[in-house]
């Protein structure tokens, strides 16, 4: 009986008969001549380290499979699987310990690598990146010079055209005389009246002149006696005549020129042309400057066209901009801002009165629209006994947060132009020339000052001249007038050879921006007949705001 029957013989009798006659030694021979054969030239293929390092249980477990694929087609049996046994070197270990060890350290030196190659690439475009945001900042300033200088060209050209179709007018309502023409063209008052008098004089006799000569020698020596005796009586009533000690004294100035603030001390600034400090905004989008203040705690705030700047003077902080929540139509900028707890409040003849949340949590809001709305005039802004004060045309009004009511001081037969808080009392200028004073408690019965002007007045300050309050009046007058609010209303004057405009002081300095807006009159207290400093600036001014300290 042949072998391979032999074999399928005792299959059939463990199988069908239940016995367990095929054991693992006959299974063993049954399949060893065909392993044998087949998986040496298999085995031998592989080195000793590739069998002991690669796992080739599954190529075995195929190659077996395959080899006894006839014995078990043959036999009827199943291939499950192949039991392997395990094998260990300790010698070999420590050789793949060591290549592990080698490979973990390879992946950790490529790491390093890698990340040095990153930060270094990082920093690298943090730089490029840098040098992008200065190119582009540079390109932004150059953008908005030429723009800047553009505007201006325009503007010149449009004066030019304007200057000529007056010219032409002029020149037709002067009988075609070219030199009256011109003389009418002038903006300088005091050049313009002293060519019109050299003409008037050219067409007058010689009688005639020596009478006009001897009327204005008569009308000098009447101011001359009158200023005399106005002096005498006011050392007849003990009235002060010049002030006497500082109480507070000058601690810096600041004026607003074009788009810059520029503040200066008159105690050290040796060299008036050249600020010791400038605060430029023309990289900034609100626009040329209308006004500045400087709040108790060191906060600038400066009023643009379109809104305004707050910032730090010690410029450490950042600068923020509070924009109008509308365009405005016209040119005008911010007259007057405050901050009031964490409310800023701007007045602007065209938008009103504006107040922000300096947080940022709230909107900005209108104040009062009711009552300024469709007004000429919104001017001024002050905070005093826990009200904010502003102008709205021939009125002043006054109201506290959250705006519920309000009061009205009316009596004024123009428009306000200015106006100031003293005491228990507001007093206020008018286009008339005319200075009123309302007591907080009478709205409706002001007082009239005995000083009255020919033409507008455009600003009212509060300064103590040495250790008394006076009120500063800024009417485009060759003297800058201080009356003094206690006593008999004494009146100090500071000479210029100029008409000053715009005017604030304290106890040791009191200051004036002439007409033209490109001088800043300085005067000592005690020295009224001449400005002991004159500082020039390089654009107009439009606004000035003293910071005193107290004199020690």
């Amino acid at each position: 009986m042949p072998e391979n029957e032999v074999y399928l013989h005792l299959l059939y009798t463990n199988i069908v008969e239940g016995r367990q006659v095929l054991s693992n030694q006959k299974l063993r021979r049954y399949f060893r001549s065909a392993l044998e054969k087949g998986l040496g030239p298999f085995v031998a293929t592989f080195t000793g380290e590739e069998l002991y390092k690669s796992p080739l249980k599954e190529d075995l477990e195929k190659k077996i499979k395959e080899l006894i694929s006839p014995l078990l087609l043959e036999s009827g049996l199943d291939f499950l699987g192949v039991k392997y046994y395990s094998f260990f070197s300790p010698s070999y270990e420590k050789i793949l310990q060591k290549e592990r060890e080698r490979q973990v350290y390879q992946e950790e030196e490529k790491n390093q690598k890698m990340l040095h190659d990153m930060k270094k690439r990082l920093l690298l475009e943090e730089v490029n990146a840098q040098k992008e945001a200065e190119e582009l900042k540079k390109y932004l300033a150059y953008q908005g010079v030429l723009k800047e200088l553009e505007l201006r060209a325009e503007i010149q050209k449009k004066k030019k055209e304007e200057e000529l179709q007056k010219y032409q007018e002029l020149y037709e309502k002067m009988g075609k005389d070219e030199v009256k023409a011109l003389i009418f063209l002038l903006e300088d008052e005091k050049i313009k009246a002293e060519l019109i008098r050299e003409l008037i004089e050219k067409d007058m006799t010689k009688e005639q002149l020596e009478a006009k000569k001897k009327d204005e020698f008569q009308k000098e020596m009447e101011a001359k006696i009158a200023q005399f005796t106005e002096q005498l009586n006011q050392l007849m009533k003990g009235g002060p005549v010049i002030p006497r000690e500082p109480t507070y004294i000058t601690k810096r100035v600041y004026v607003v020129a074009g788009q810059e603030v520029i503040s200066f001390d008159p105690k050290t600034n040796r060299f008036p042309d050249q600020p010791k400090e400038t605060y430029d905004f023309h990289s900034h989008s609100l626009g040329y400057l209308r006004s500045v203040r400087i709040l108790d705690n060191g906060t600038l705030l400066a009023g643009g066209q379109r809104g305004v700047y707050l910032w730090k003077t010690s410029k450490d902080d950042l600068l923020k901009e509070f924009v109008f929540p509308r365009e405005n139509k016209g040119r005008g900028g911010v007259n007057s801002s405050w901050i009031i707890e964490d409310t800023l409040y701007a007045s602007h003849s065209e938008q009103g009165v504006v107040a922000w949340d300096i947080l940022g949590f709230r909107d900005p809001q209108y104040i009062l629209p009711e009552i300024t709305e469709g007004k000429e005039s919104v001017r001024g802004l002050l905070f005093h006994g826990g009200k904010i004060y502003f102008s709205v045309d021939h009125k002043i009004c006054a109201s506290a947060p959250p705006f519920e009511d309000y009061q009205l001081y009316e009596g004024s037969p123009s428009s306000i132009t200015s106006f100031v808080v003293f005491e228990d009392s507001i007093i206020g200028a008018n286009r008339e020339g005319r200075i009123l004073r309302w007591n907080l408690d009478d709205p409706t019965s002001p007082y009239e000052f005995s000083i009255r002007k020919t033409s507008s007045i455009y600003m009212l300050r509060i300064a103590h001249l040495g250790d008394l309050p006076y009120l500063l009046i800024g009417a485009k007058d060759y003297a800058l007038q201080a009356v003094c609010l206690e006593g008999n209303q004494h009146v100090l004057e500071f000479h210029s050879k100029e008409p000053i405009r715009w005017v604030d002081g304290a106890s040791d300095f009191v200051y004036g921006v002439d007409r033209s807006g490109y001088k800043v009159f300085v005067w000592a207290v005690d020295k009224p007949s001449s400005p002991l400093l004159i500082w020039r600036v390089g654009e107009k001014i439009q606004d000035i705001w003293v910071v005193r300290e107290k004199a020690k």
